[in-house]
């Protein structure tokens, strides 16, 4: 499967108006892959949602060297249009 498709299948995960993917790569490697959600967990500390870049962040297992990887964004619609 390609990387755009993983990020839309990630990405249709979200609960929020703007569908967002986030993927962490070392090289041709996805070593961490997460979206962005509504948290109501979070609404006490004045947050409602979760960003997918924390998102991915939190994926990352302590071994990758983070200074290797690039993250990239995918970001969508309503409508899944990039």
């Amino acid at each position: 499967m390609e990387l755009k498709e993983k990020a839309i299948r990630r990405a249709k995960k979200s609960d929020c108006k703007y569908q967002l993917c986030a993927m962490i790569m070392e090289g041709t490697k996805i070593v961490a892959i997460g979206h962005n959600r509504k948290n109501l967990a979070l609404k006490r500390e004045g947050l409602t949602s979760i960003h997918a870049e924390h998102d991915a962040l939190r994926k990352v297992h302590p071994t990758v060297d983070l200074k290797k990887c690039i993250m990239y964004i995918y970001r969508f619609n309503i409508h899944g249009v990039p």
